[in-house]
C-alpha cells in the first residue's frame, strides 16, 4: 500500500537538507516498509566531507534510517542501541541520486515509565538501489 506523506511529530532534522521521502509503501501486516529516496547534493554536509568529491557520511546515512523509521512507526523514536552497521559500499549523491531503504520492525520489549507505557523495537534495515546494497543496519529503538 502506497501512502502521502503525513506530517508527524518527529525529529527528522535531516530530512529536510539531506534527503527526501519520495514514495513510502507500508505492509502493515509484516511491520515493513520500503522507501524511496532521494539525496538532496546541495545539502551543507556535502561541502565539508568532501567539498570535491561529496560523500554521504554514515553517521547521516544511519539517521536517515531512523527517520523513515520514525514515519514508519508514525511517532519520535531515539536509539537505544546499534546491533550491528555495515557500510558496504560508498553513497553519493552525484551515483546514487535515489536510493531504497527497506525497513522492517518487530516490538521486543514493553516498559513501563511515568507517561505510561512505550515500546522498545527491533528494527532491520537496508540501503540500496537496483544493483548494489549500502548498507545494513540493526539497532533498537525506543
Amino acid at each position: 500500500m502506497e501512502k502521502e506523506n503525513s506530517t508527524i511529530e518527529t525529529d527528522c532534522i535531516l530530512e529536510t537538507d539531506y534527503f527526501k521521502v519520495l514514495t513510502t509503501n507500508v505492509d502493515a501486516e509484516s511491520a515493513s516498509a520500503l522507501f524511496t529516496i532521494a539525496l538532496k547534493p546541495d545539502c551543507p554536509v556535502y561541502r565539508g566531507h568532501f567539498p570535491e568529491n561529496p560523500i554521504s557520511p554514515g553517521v547521516c546515512n544511519m539517521r536517515m534510517v531512523k527517520e523513515c523509521t520514525q514515519h514508519l512507526l508514525r511517532r519520535k523514536l531515539h536509539t537505544v542501541s546499534v546491533d550491528q552497521c555495515r557500510f558496504l559500499s560508498l553513497i553519493t549523491p552525484e551515483k546514487c541520486p535515489k536510493l531504497k531503504i527497506e525497513i522492517s520492525v518487530q516490538m521486543v520489549d514493553l516498559l513501563q515509565d511515568s507517561d505510561g507505557e512505550d515500546c522498545i523495537y527491533k528494527v532491520q534495515a537496508s540501503v540500496r538501489d537496483d544493483f548494489t546494497t549500502y548498507m545494513e543496519i540493526k539497532f533498537q529503538v525506543q
